[in-house]
Order: C-alpha cells, then structure tokens, then sequence
C-alpha cells in the first residue's frame, strides 16, 4: 500500500524566498510515497507535489492523496478539513468519477455500484493494494488533492509532469 508522509522544511534563503515558500506551501504540499502499490508509475521515496483540490477538478487518470479508511474499512471521523499528520493518506490513481460504469477490473461482487454513485470517487492502485476493490467508492470528503508532478526521488530523478496515461490495473 503507498501511504505518504509530508516533507517538511525549506532550505536558508531570503526573507522574499520563504515568503514565498510560505505562500506556496498553502496552496501546495510535497509529500513522499511510501510503498510500492503505484509502482510502475511511483515508487518508495518518491516525492510529489500535491494540489488540494475539489473533486470535481479531478479526472480519470489523475493520481490522488486521500484519506485511507479506518481498520474496519469505512471512515468513522470526521473529515480532514486540511492536511493534517494524525491521518493516514493513501495515493491512487483515479479510475472513474460520478456517472461512469464501474471498471471492468472491478468484480461485480465488490462494494462499486455497476454506476458510480454522485459524490464517489473509484481508485485502484497500480500495482495492487488497498483501494475500491477493498473499501468501496471514495466519499469526496475524504479527497485531499491531485499529485501535479513528481518534484524528486531516493534516486536523484527530476521533476517531471505525472502523466495521466500512466498503466492502468
């Protein structure tokens, strides 16, 4: 399962380049993947930058941070209203939105309606893992935002755009 921890702290710089390192920082998080269950298309250590967003800005393809279910597989709090390090997070890849049918890698018999429901999100994860094959559609409550673009990894790669045609399940 990838879940991600946020990477704090910003380098010395001027009093202008942490101002707006602040500023950015409301708008955007870096967070690191850890795990494999992205993987081709992230790996342990990667690093991403994170855009909250409203769920109707997200689309097939996208990768997402969301809020990870409790041990009984629903959510039981109330949702996170911004980041926050008392949740666990969960990185996926967004499969369908309100309205689609549920993706044929989807049996029948998992807690996905044949049509997803309005307000639900369905994610799976690349390379397998806890996702709506196991809890079910994603309440948009519990989205926290939309990975914008790999900034940098464990291995010294680049930032680079994530690309939404990245393998499916």
């Amino acid at each position: 399962m990838s879940t991600i921890g946020i990477v704090a702290g910003f380098g010395a710089g001027s009093a202008a380049a942490i101002g707006a390192a602040l500023l950015l920082r409301r708008r955007r998080i870096i967070i690191q993947v850890r795990g494999e269950s992205m993987y081709p298309a992230l790996r342990h250590g990667d690093r991403l930058l994170v855009r909250p967003c409203e769920a109707a800005e997200v689309s097939v393809g996208d990768i997402v941070v969301i809020e990870s279910p409790g041990r009984d597989l629903s959510w039981t709090t109330p949702p996170a209203t911004r980041w926050t390090r008392d949740r666990r997070w969960l990185v996926k890849r967004v499969v369908a939105v309100p309205g689609d049918r549920r993706p044929d890698v989807l049996p029948a018999v998992t807690r996905v309606p044949e049509v997803v429901a309005p307000k639900t999100l369905i994610v799976l994860s690349d390379n397998g893992g806890l996702d709506s094959r196991v809890f079910g559609p994603i309440p948009f409550e519990r989205l926290f935002g939309v990975a914008v673009r790999r900034m940098f990894d464990e291995r010294g790669g680049g930032r680079e755009a994530i690309r939404r045609d990245a393998p499916s399940p």
